[in-house]
């Protein structure tokens, strides 16, 4: 805790997101004479924004193993689960963009026109 100590926000209640009270109450819940059983939940209840870098670090590169052994990335996953259609993003040989579903149709990508711009006729 000295080394990474916990970052002090204190309103994660107010908001429902995890604040320096929660990591305490974590803590203290633990044994304090037994190791951390469970250190990849410990490092996830953990506030710190160091912290926070490498578990999203760590579950990119989880993703990407998993996407190199064949199988679908944790969001792809997750949407199938929650029945959400996910899409690729790809660039063929003229630098154009187009989307690519599970169902091998493709759809042009629409670039957004910046705000400053209108047509005019």
């Amino acid at each position: 805790m000295q080394l990474f100590p916990i970052k002090k926000d204190y309103d994660g209640e107010k908001y429902g997101l995890k604040d320096y009270f929660y990591t305490i109450d974590y803590i203290n819940s633990l044994d304090q004479d037994e190791p951390i059983q469970d250190s990849l939940m410990f490092l996830a209840e953990y506030h710190n924004d160091e912290i926070h870098r490498l578990n999203v670090n760590m579950m990119m590169n989880l993703s990407h193993l998993r996407q190199m052994q064949g199988k679908p990335s944790l969001a792809e996953e997750w949407a199938d689960m929650n029945g959400i259609e996910t899409v690729t993003k790809h660039t063929d040989h003229k630098g154009n963009e187009f989307i690519l579903d599970k169902q091998g149709r493709t759809q042009k990508v629409m670039k957004p026109r910046p705000k400053h711009l209108r047509l005019v006729n």
